[in-house]
């Protein structure tokens, strides 16, 4: 994302604290597919919740085998997420657009690999 933002003449600002509890969050996804736990969208917003008071939050997750990374890159690039954020001339900046990203990988046998990625966007909210 950061290559494509400086394509267009933008920033790239990482929010690592959401990163981390992303990372965190598709664990617990990954678990819940294979009904190991529950995890449901509400238990999702809670655990979102302090970002979300600062923040206009917009992203998404993928959950595919992993097989080749060309194809992720392209569905990443093709939401259009990395073109999110406050219009620079309708009061917001640059600097207002954080993103978060996260991987996991879970493992098992015969190489087979589920490959869970997130991104987001967050904006600041304005007062």
């Amino acid at each position: 994302m950061e290559h494509w933002r400086s394509r267009e003449g933008k920033g790239h600002y990482d929010n690592a604290a959401m990163g981390k509890e992303l990372e965190k969050i598709l664990k617990k996804m990954e678990l819940a597919s294979h009904q190991e736990m529950e995890y449901t969208e509400d238990m999702l917003h809670t655990e979102l919740d302090k970002f979300l008071k600062q923040n206009e939050i917009t992203g998404f997750y993928i959950n595919r085998p992993y097989t080749d990374i060309e194809p992720i890159i392209q569905e990443i690039y093709n939401a259009d997420i990395h073109h999110a954020g406050p219009i620079t001339g309708e009061g917001g900046n640059d600097r207002d657009t954080q993103f978060a990203t996260a991987v996991y990988v879970k493992a098992f046998p015969r190489r087979i690999l589920s490959l869970w990625v997130a991104v987001a966007c967050c904006a600041r909210k304005r007062s």
